[in-house]
Protein backbone atom coordinates (compact mmCIF):
# COMPACT_ATOMS: atom_id res chain seq x y z
CA UNK A 1 0.00 0.00 0.00
CA UNK A 2 1.36 3.59 -0.38
CA UNK A 3 2.45 5.91 1.75
CA UNK A 4 0.37 8.67 2.02
CA UNK A 5 0.25 11.77 3.13
CA UNK A 6 -2.86 13.43 4.92
CA UNK A 7 -2.97 16.78 6.19
CA UNK A 8 -5.54 18.05 8.87
CA UNK A 9 -6.41 21.16 10.42
CA UNK A 10 -7.99 19.96 13.14
CA UNK A 11 -5.66 21.29 15.81
CA UNK A 12 -7.49 19.78 18.54
CA UNK A 13 -7.19 15.95 17.75
CA UNK A 14 -5.37 13.98 19.66
CA UNK A 15 -3.28 12.95 15.95
CA UNK A 16 -2.52 16.11 14.58
CA UNK A 17 1.02 17.44 14.16
CA UNK A 18 2.93 19.92 13.00
CA UNK A 19 2.10 21.60 9.90
CA UNK A 20 -1.36 20.04 10.04
CA UNK A 21 0.12 16.59 9.28
CA UNK A 22 -2.41 13.56 10.23
CA UNK A 23 -0.31 11.70 12.47
CA UNK A 24 -2.78 8.56 12.74
CA UNK A 25 -1.55 5.32 11.40
CA UNK A 26 -4.94 4.63 9.93
CA UNK A 27 -7.45 6.47 8.97
CA UNK A 28 -11.62 6.14 8.24
CA UNK A 29 -13.47 8.41 6.86
CA UNK A 30 -16.90 7.94 6.27
CA UNK A 31 -20.70 9.69 5.11
CA UNK A 32 -22.80 11.82 7.76
CA UNK A 33 -25.53 9.14 8.24
CA UNK A 34 -23.35 6.96 9.20
CA UNK A 35 -20.84 8.95 11.40
CA UNK A 36 -23.99 10.01 12.88
CA UNK A 37 -25.45 6.23 13.57
CA UNK A 38 -21.88 4.66 14.46
CA UNK A 39 -20.79 4.88 17.91
CA UNK A 40 -17.46 7.10 18.63
CA UNK A 41 -15.69 3.43 19.25
CA UNK A 42 -16.06 2.90 15.60
CA UNK A 43 -12.74 3.27 13.99
CA UNK A 44 -10.03 2.23 11.72
CA UNK A 45 -9.56 -1.20 13.01
CA UNK A 46 -13.38 -2.05 11.80
CA UNK A 47 -12.32 -0.56 8.00
CA UNK A 48 -12.58 -3.63 6.20
CA UNK A 49 -16.08 -5.41 8.22
CA UNK A 50 -17.56 -2.16 7.24
CA UNK A 51 -20.55 -1.49 4.97
CA UNK A 52 -19.63 0.61 2.00
CA UNK A 53 -21.59 4.05 1.09
CA UNK A 54 -21.94 6.98 -1.09
CA UNK A 55 -21.91 10.69 -0.54
CA UNK A 56 -22.06 13.42 -3.15
CA UNK A 57 -19.57 15.70 -1.95
CA UNK A 58 -16.82 16.14 0.67
CA UNK A 59 -19.08 18.19 3.05
CA UNK A 60 -21.31 15.00 3.43
CA UNK A 61 -17.89 12.88 4.89
CA UNK A 62 -16.15 12.52 8.07
CA UNK A 63 -13.45 11.28 10.05
CA UNK A 64 -14.23 8.69 12.91
CA UNK A 65 -10.92 8.76 13.47
CA UNK A 66 -11.28 11.91 14.95
CA UNK A 67 -10.35 11.71 18.69
CA UNK A 68 -9.78 14.56 21.10
CA UNK A 69 -6.62 15.59 22.22
CA UNK A 70 -5.34 14.50 25.71
CA UNK A 71 -8.65 12.29 25.69
CA UNK A 72 -7.12 9.30 26.53
CA UNK A 73 -9.28 7.27 24.75
CA UNK A 74 -6.16 5.37 23.29
CA UNK A 75 -2.83 5.85 22.38
CA UNK A 76 -1.91 9.13 22.76
CA UNK A 77 0.53 10.57 19.42
CA UNK A 78 2.14 13.67 21.32
CA UNK A 79 5.04 11.58 21.18
CA UNK A 80 5.07 11.50 16.85
CA UNK A 81 4.81 15.20 16.98
CA UNK A 82 8.59 15.90 16.95
CA UNK A 83 10.43 16.89 13.95
CA UNK A 84 12.79 14.03 14.13
CA UNK A 85 9.53 11.80 13.92
CA UNK A 86 8.23 14.12 10.97
CA UNK A 87 11.26 13.99 9.07
CA UNK A 88 11.01 10.47 9.23
CA UNK A 89 7.80 9.88 7.85
CA UNK A 90 7.65 12.54 5.44
CA UNK A 91 11.16 12.92 3.94
CA UNK A 92 10.68 15.14 0.94
CA UNK A 93 9.64 17.95 3.57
Amino acid sequence: MPQLEVYCTVKNCDYWGKNNHCLAEKILIVNDAQAAAWPDSVDAPDGAKLESSEADTCMETACKTFRPRYSHAGPVQDQRNTDAHLAQKFPHQ
